[in-house]
């Protein structure tokens, strides 16, 4: 089930505007009956007026699609961003955007695992690039539109745009090489590098043939 699926011409007015979280809140309970909690609501007002900035310095044509809040099929868990459109050559691509608003991180035992502040404590939860990946593995092996379809390239990354990365970051640490190889972390100071790579997958548009996901 996606919660919004609109262009990014469309998407960029929803923030202008001040309606994204209005917006997203009337389809949550529309879509899955449900009421949308303030953190959520919250969440979402601090953290898609970031992607905003990078979906205009991507310079994506109109009909380049963002989908927000995807539920993948027969799980409760939720892709925050997701882009499609195509690329200078006519590929069709997706890119999946996990969204963070961590500042700082530290390294834990366990796979992909890290530590960081979550509901008013540290707690260990998983890195941002294993869940970026993980969502598109869970696509790939359930999402028929993508599965039949091997045209439409997935990708991932994640975007902390709250993070400044140091030196010897916990994020890069040797430990999470192949989920960051996979799936590339951008953060507070990377919005340029975040929006270039969109603006080589999906400047061209035509994002709308990913409306089945």
């Amino acid at each position: 089930m996606i919660i919004y699926n609109e262009t990014t011409s469309d998407f960029l007015n929803h923030i202008y505007e001040n309606k994204i979280g209005y917006v997203l809140k009337e389809n949550v309970l529309t879509k899955m009956n449900k009421v949308v909690s303030i953190s959520e609501l919250n969440s979402w007002e601090r953290s898609l007026p970031q992607m905003a900035k990078v979906i205009r310095d991507a310079d994506l044509k109109n009909d380049t699609h963002v989908l927000l809040e995807y539920k993948l099929p027969s799980s409760e868990k939720r892709i925050d961003f997701l882009v499609a459109g195509e690329d200078e050559k006519g590929n069709k691509n997706a890119v999946i955007i996990e969204l963070k608003q961590w500042q700082k991180a530290k390294v834990s035992e366990g796979d992909g695992i890290v530590r960081t502040f979550l509901g008013g404590r540290e707690r260990e939860t998983v890195h941002p690039a294993y869940q970026a990946s993980s969502y598109k593995r869970y696509l790939l092996n359930f999402n028929e539109s993508l599965y039949n379809d091997s045209s439409i390239q997935l990708h991932s990354c994640a975007y902390l745009h709250n993070y400044i990365k140091v030196k010897d970051d916990p994020l890069l640490d040797k430990r999470y090489r192949t989920y960051v190889e996979d799936s590339p972390l951008y953060f507070q100071f990377s919005d340029r590098e975040l929006a270039q790579n969109l603006r080589q997958k999906v400047a061209k548009g035509k994002g709308q043939e990913i409306d089945q996901c």
